[in-house]
């Protein structure tokens, strides 16, 4: 499908369609689900331009977007964490209110993968909630945070609020 169509032809698809390529009987799998999640996720790390913004689409099309943003309401810190990892991937800004509860959860892998999330989909990247977290941050979280605002501070000026 990637190869296939362009983007404007997936963002247009209709349920037939998709049903020709992913199965509705498949599709409605939870396990199939996951699988095509992870298959997505790994393709979008590997690929570049176009084919990015085609994966993104077909993601939202297949509403995986859905799974991911509800992944945020688990008990489970592993299935949030993941859950943190789609949307960041996946781009979903529509999830950034649901992201920004976690930036100050005490479990260390979740608030690490919620921040380095804000950072990276938040349209105006503001660093005054690391100044209000509870909990301090690791030298190994302030290395990947800085490499994360050294990258989007190329397309948008991050914001420290005023001193305190």
């Amino acid at each position: 499908m990637l190869f296939e169509k362009e983007l404007e032809e997936i963002i247009d698809l209709d349920r037939v369609t998709i049903n020709d390529y992913f199965p509705e009987s498949m599709l409605s799998k939870p396990l199939f689900k996951e699988v095509l999640i992870d298959r997505i996720i790994g393709l979008n790390k590997k690929m570049k331009g176009e084919f990015k913004e085609k994966l993104k689409a077909l993601y939202r099309k297949l509403d995986l977007d859905k799974r991911s943003i509800d992944s945020l309401k688990s008990n489970r810190w592993d299935k949030v964490t993941m859950g943190l990892v789609q949307i960041n991937e996946m781009d979903l800004v529509e999830a950034l209110p649901r992201v920004k509860y976690h930036a100050n959860s005490s479990n260390f892998q979740v608030r690490t993968q919620a921040v380095a999330t804000l950072l990276n989909l938040s349209e105006k990247v503001d660093l005054t909630f690391l100044r209000d977290q509870t909990f301090p941050l690791s030298l190994w979280q302030q290395m990947n945070y800085l490499r994360i605002i050294r990258f989007v501070s190329h397309q948008k000026k991050p914001e420290v609020g005023d001193p305190v």
